[in-house]
């Protein structure tokens, strides 16, 4: 039996073991793929059409960013297309380096009663996709790149050990940090890139935007700090009742405000850490979209989160991190950015066994380093006083 899956990249026949699943299928389709002849194109020195595919989760979007800015600096008429999920185009529109950006959701294996809708929507895309000129395939499953194959780009770049549909195949470096992997595609290409791309900065009305908001969650101009319990998988997130004890060391003694954050999948979580901590928090868990969501992280003092989009997001604008690592690698996954960041890690590997004094270590050694955000307590004060 084979299960929808709408977003991700997933064969759940087996719910015991879905891992050992993804890996066999995307192995079959790796095998698949070297039965393909190339792509006939050769590279063009003029090419200006740049189709970036990241149909991916939040956290990839995020590292993705930094290839249109490279490729715009390298290419000021260059025309940039980003593919992204439906619920990320928004925030990924945000990126001034992007003319353009595609909402898509691949639901390459549906229900019976859903084939149709799903084959219009990709024929769609695939109609739109064939003007590109170049495709850097950042999503590393292989359908991207069969189906990216079937749209006649002339010229496809991504990572893959052995792939007929690439134009220009890198191998994935086991250890190599996915920036550094990405970074590495555009090189290949003839365009420079830097890790400093990857920095994020949030326009001045979504800023205002997200003041507004959290005025109406009743904030009234505390210096913030965000707390972001969930993640992608159960197996990545601390337990909430260490995230409360690790937070009422700080609050409210320090006069920090705690600003949870989170998807809608992540309020159970936040609610369990919600009711454990000593003074009020703003819980806005599941209530933001994703662009509301970074423009609230770009007005914290300090960011405690497991490994997920909001970390990266919180790196990448340059937010004092603290990131907490369980079944994941930090030198893959870790937090990319022009603050500063410290990475805890289990040493088994299971959340549960972080303890919970590194990480309050980690946190005082950031708030005592921590200068100050674009700070709202200021701008709040100042409105007061001409008031």
């Amino acid at each position: 039996m084979i299960r929808e899956f709408p977003i991700e990249f997933k064969f759940h026949p087996n719910p015991a073991a879905p891992h050992t699943t993804v890996t066999t299928a995307q192995k079959l389709l790796c095998h698949f793929e070297r039965f393909l002849p190339r792509p006939p194109g050769k590279p063009d020195p003029t090419a200006r059409r740049f189709l970036l595919w990241s149909v991916v989760q939040l956290g990839d979007v995020v590292l993705d960013l930094a290839a249109a800015r490279a490729i715009k600096r390298r290419f000021p008429d260059a025309r940039v297309t980003m593919v992204v999920q439906r619920k990320l185009a928004p925030f990924a529109a945000l990126e001034p380096s992007l003319d353009r950006v595609r909402g898509y959701d691949p639901r390459w294996f549906t229900r019976v009663d859903q084939h149709r809708d799903a084959l219009r929507e990709s024929l769609r895309l695939r109609r739109e996709l064939a003007t590109e000129q170049v495709a850097f395939v950042l999503d590393p499953h292989p359908l991207s790149r069969l189906f990216l194959r079937s749209t006649r780009i002339p010229w496809l770049v991504g990572c893959a050990q052995a792939s007929s549909c690439l134009s220009l195949s890198l191998p994935v470096q086991a250890g190599r940090h996915r920036l550094e992997e990405k970074l590495a595609l555009l090189e290949a290409a003839g365009i420079p890139a830097q890790p400093g791309d990857v920095a994020l900065s949030i326009p001045e009305s979504a800023r205002r935007g997200a003041l507004g908001f959290l005025r109406g969650a009743g904030w009234q101009g505390e210096k913030l700090l965000a707390v972001c319990p969930g993640a992608g998988s159960p197996r990545k997130c601390w337990p909430p009742e260490r995230f409360a004890a690790a937070v009422n060391v700080f609050s409210p003694q320090t006069g920090y405000r705690v600003l949870v954050l989170g998807s809608p999948d992540d309020r159970s979580r936040a609610d369990a850490l919600v009711q454990r901590l000593q003074s009020p928090p703003i819980n806005l868990a599941g209530k933001t979209t994703v662009t509301t969501a970074a423009a609230l992280l770009a007005h914290c003092h300090l960011v405690l989160t497991n490994d997920s989009g909001a970390m990266h997001l919180a790196a990448a604008l340059g937010r004092p991190t603290v990131a907490l690592f369980g079944p994941t690698d930090p030198s893959q996954w870790g937090p990319r950015g022009p603050g500063q960041s410290i990475v805890l890690r289990s040493p088994t590997g299971r959340m549960e066994d972080l303890s919970l004094d590194p990480v309050i270590a980690a946190v005082r050694q950031q708030l005592a380093q921590a200068g100050d955000p674009t700070d709202l307590a200021r701008m709040e004060q100042l409105k007061t006083r001409r008031s």
